[in-house]
Protein backbone atom coordinates (compact mmCIF):
# COMPACT_ATOMS: atom_id res chain seq x y z
CA UNK A 1 0.00 0.00 0.00
CA UNK A 2 1.33 3.06 -1.06
CA UNK A 3 2.04 5.72 2.08
CA UNK A 4 1.16 9.47 1.81
CA UNK A 5 4.51 10.57 3.07
CA UNK A 6 6.00 8.57 0.53
CA UNK A 7 4.14 10.85 -1.89
CA UNK A 8 5.87 13.66 0.12
CA UNK A 9 9.45 12.40 -0.17
CA UNK A 10 9.22 12.12 -4.11
CA UNK A 11 7.97 15.88 -3.93
CA UNK A 12 10.80 16.54 -1.83
CA UNK A 13 13.26 14.55 -3.75
CA UNK A 14 11.95 17.33 -7.20
CA UNK A 15 12.86 20.37 -5.44
CA UNK A 16 16.41 19.54 -6.16
CA UNK A 17 15.46 19.95 -10.18
CA UNK A 18 14.69 23.76 -8.52
CA UNK A 19 17.95 23.90 -6.47
CA UNK A 20 21.14 25.73 -8.37
CA UNK A 21 24.33 24.40 -7.68
CA UNK A 22 25.61 28.02 -5.68
CA UNK A 23 28.65 27.94 -6.28
CA UNK A 24 28.82 28.62 -9.32
CA UNK A 25 27.10 32.24 -8.99
CA UNK A 26 30.22 33.68 -7.09
CA UNK A 27 32.37 33.38 -10.40
CA UNK A 28 29.43 34.60 -12.88
CA UNK A 29 27.59 31.95 -13.63
CA UNK A 30 23.86 33.49 -14.07
CA UNK A 31 22.06 29.72 -14.54
CA UNK A 32 24.16 27.28 -12.54
CA UNK A 33 22.78 23.68 -13.09
CA UNK A 34 20.52 21.80 -10.55
CA UNK A 35 21.42 19.93 -7.57
CA UNK A 36 19.76 16.62 -9.65
CA UNK A 37 21.45 17.34 -13.06
CA UNK A 38 24.56 17.30 -10.68
CA UNK A 39 23.15 13.86 -9.23
CA UNK A 40 22.32 12.09 -12.20
CA UNK A 41 25.51 12.80 -13.76
CA UNK A 42 27.55 12.15 -10.75
CA UNK A 43 25.82 8.77 -10.08
CA UNK A 44 26.50 7.39 -13.71
CA UNK A 45 30.16 8.64 -13.36
CA UNK A 46 30.62 6.93 -9.79
CA UNK A 47 28.95 3.52 -11.82
CA UNK A 48 31.70 4.03 -14.27
CA UNK A 49 34.03 4.48 -12.02
CA UNK A 50 33.32 1.58 -9.43
CA UNK A 51 33.91 -0.49 -12.88
CA UNK A 52 37.24 0.81 -13.21
CA UNK A 53 38.11 0.72 -10.03
CA UNK A 54 37.04 -2.52 -8.82
CA UNK A 55 34.18 -1.02 -6.25
CA UNK A 56 30.56 -2.45 -6.34
CA UNK A 57 29.05 -0.25 -8.94
CA UNK A 58 25.49 -0.30 -7.64
CA UNK A 59 26.53 0.74 -4.45
CA UNK A 60 28.49 3.42 -5.60
CA UNK A 61 25.57 4.81 -7.86
CA UNK A 62 22.94 4.40 -5.25
CA UNK A 63 25.52 6.36 -2.86
CA UNK A 64 25.77 9.22 -5.61
CA UNK A 65 21.71 9.16 -6.13
CA UNK A 66 21.11 9.91 -2.58
CA UNK A 67 24.37 11.69 -1.64
CA UNK A 68 22.50 15.64 -1.83
CA UNK A 69 19.37 14.79 -0.56
CA UNK A 70 19.50 16.71 2.29
CA UNK A 71 20.12 19.73 -0.13
CA UNK A 72 16.26 19.59 -0.87
CA UNK A 73 15.82 21.45 3.04
CA UNK A 74 19.27 22.88 3.38
CA UNK A 75 19.93 24.27 -0.18
CA UNK A 76 23.24 24.01 -1.66
CA UNK A 77 25.54 25.32 0.59
CA UNK A 78 29.16 26.43 -0.92
CA UNK A 79 32.24 26.38 0.90
CA UNK A 80 31.46 29.94 1.64
CA UNK A 81 28.25 29.19 3.16
CA UNK A 82 30.02 26.19 4.77
CA UNK A 83 32.90 28.29 5.93
CA UNK A 84 30.30 30.15 8.47
CA UNK A 85 27.57 27.27 9.11
CA UNK A 86 27.96 23.83 10.72
CA UNK A 87 25.79 21.87 8.00
CA UNK A 88 26.52 18.69 9.78
CA UNK A 89 24.51 18.56 12.57
CA UNK A 90 21.35 19.60 10.33
CA UNK A 91 22.46 17.04 7.28
CA UNK A 92 22.10 14.38 10.10
CA UNK A 93 18.83 15.13 11.04
CA UNK A 94 17.27 15.50 7.55
CA UNK A 95 18.92 12.26 6.71
CA UNK A 96 17.16 10.40 9.68
CA UNK A 97 13.42 12.55 8.75
CA UNK A 98 14.02 11.55 5.25
CA UNK A 99 14.66 8.36 5.93
CA UNK A 100 11.41 8.07 7.96
CA UNK A 101 9.33 8.90 4.75
CA UNK A 102 10.78 6.11 3.48
CA UNK A 103 9.70 2.27 3.07
CA UNK A 104 11.90 0.91 5.80
CA UNK A 105 14.00 -0.92 4.16
CA UNK A 106 15.11 1.94 1.91
CA UNK A 107 14.73 4.18 4.94
CA UNK A 108 17.51 2.26 6.71
CA UNK A 109 19.80 1.60 3.32
CA UNK A 110 19.84 5.48 2.56
CA UNK A 111 20.78 6.03 6.01
CA UNK A 112 23.62 3.74 5.96
CA UNK A 113 24.54 5.03 2.61
CA UNK A 114 25.12 8.45 3.68
CA UNK A 115 27.03 7.71 6.76
CA UNK A 116 29.70 5.59 4.37
CA UNK A 117 29.88 8.38 1.76
CA UNK A 118 30.57 11.01 5.15
CA UNK A 119 33.30 8.49 6.76
CA UNK A 120 34.98 7.96 3.46
CA UNK A 121 35.90 4.26 4.67
CA UNK A 122 35.37 1.96 2.19
CA UNK A 123 36.14 1.81 -1.62
CA UNK A 124 32.70 2.57 -2.77
CA UNK A 125 33.08 5.89 -0.72
CA UNK A 126 36.06 6.91 -2.30
CA UNK A 127 35.23 6.44 -5.55
CA UNK A 128 31.75 8.09 -4.92
CA UNK A 129 33.35 11.30 -3.59
CA UNK A 130 36.12 10.91 -7.03
CA UNK A 131 32.65 10.90 -9.24
CA UNK A 132 31.11 13.59 -7.14
CA UNK A 133 34.55 15.96 -7.68
CA UNK A 134 35.02 14.58 -10.95
CA UNK A 135 31.19 15.68 -11.98
CA UNK A 136 32.19 19.28 -10.63
CA UNK A 137 35.44 19.64 -12.38
CA UNK A 138 33.39 18.37 -15.90
CA UNK A 139 30.93 21.05 -14.79
CA UNK A 140 33.88 23.39 -14.49
CA UNK A 141 35.42 22.96 -17.84
CA UNK A 142 31.86 22.93 -19.31
CA UNK A 143 31.40 26.58 -17.87
CA UNK A 144 34.77 27.33 -19.24
CA UNK A 145 34.01 26.62 -22.60
CA UNK A 146 31.41 28.67 -22.70
CA UNK A 147 33.11 31.33 -21.70
CA UNK A 148 33.29 31.44 -18.35
CA UNK A 149 36.83 32.39 -17.09
CA UNK A 150 36.51 32.34 -13.68
CA UNK A 151 35.42 28.32 -13.16
CA UNK A 152 38.33 27.33 -13.88
CA UNK A 153 40.08 27.30 -10.24
CA UNK A 154 37.14 24.21 -9.66
CA UNK A 155 38.66 22.05 -12.21
CA UNK A 156 42.18 22.85 -10.45
CA UNK A 157 40.87 22.13 -6.97
CA UNK A 158 38.92 18.87 -8.10
CA UNK A 159 42.66 17.65 -10.03
CA UNK A 160 43.85 18.05 -6.15
CA UNK A 161 41.52 16.47 -4.32
CA UNK A 162 40.91 13.44 -6.84
CA UNK A 163 42.29 10.15 -5.27
CA UNK A 164 41.34 7.32 -8.16
CA UNK A 165 43.79 7.02 -11.10
CA UNK A 166 40.37 6.78 -13.17
CA UNK A 167 39.34 9.85 -12.25
CA UNK A 168 42.24 11.52 -12.77
CA UNK A 169 42.63 10.70 -16.23
CA UNK A 170 39.24 11.23 -17.18
CA UNK A 171 39.71 14.54 -15.95
CA UNK A 172 42.47 15.47 -17.43
CA UNK A 173 41.42 13.80 -21.32
CA UNK A 174 38.27 15.85 -20.61
CA UNK A 175 40.87 19.24 -19.95
CA UNK A 176 41.89 18.74 -23.47
CA UNK A 177 38.58 20.10 -24.61
CA UNK A 178 37.71 17.31 -27.26
CA UNK A 179 35.11 15.63 -25.57
CA UNK A 180 32.94 18.63 -25.05
CA UNK A 181 32.45 18.38 -28.86
CA UNK A 182 30.89 14.89 -28.46
CA UNK A 183 28.49 15.41 -31.15
CA UNK A 184 30.45 15.91 -34.13
CA UNK A 185 30.42 13.11 -36.63
CA UNK A 186 26.95 11.85 -35.25
CA UNK A 187 25.18 13.23 -38.23
CA UNK A 188 26.73 12.57 -41.40
CA UNK A 189 25.12 15.35 -44.38
CA UNK A 190 24.51 13.21 -47.63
Amino acid sequence: MARPDLAMFFAEAGALKRTPRSGWLHVGVAKPESVADHSQRAALIGYALAELEDANPERVALMLLFHDLPEARLGDLNKIQRRYLDAKASEERIIREQADRMPPKMGALYASLMQEYESGATREAVVAKDADLLECGLQALEYQAQAQPFVIEWADNVEKLLKTDSAKKILSEARKGECFHWWKGLKKFD
